[in-house]
């Protein structure tokens, strides 16, 4: 039973691990284009809560895209 236990809790933690260094790197990323703290924390509650905004901002290849997304969210226009 130990054993099984040790088997499901790798991957689980490594699951934890990917979805850290995920949100991580959205961080960084808002952190360089210049958000306040304050904003960045707003916008990183609504990617947790709307997993789909949050891969969507991924995908963005410049700043003035992220940027036009991010305001979207901000002024309640992208309902993700």
């Amino acid at each position: 039973m130990e054993r099984s236990n040790k088997n499901v809790a790798q991957p689980v933690q490594s699951i934890t691990k990917e979805k850290e260094s995920e949100s991580q790197k959205i961080i960084d990323q808002l952190e360089r284009m210049g958000l306040p703290f304050h904003d960045r924390i707003e916008l990183m509650k609504k990617f947790l809560n709307k997993p789909n905004s949050a891969e969507i901002f991924k995908t963005l290849c410049n700043d003035h895209d992220t940027m036009e997304f991010i305001m979207s969210i901000v002024r309640g226009g992208f309902r993700g």
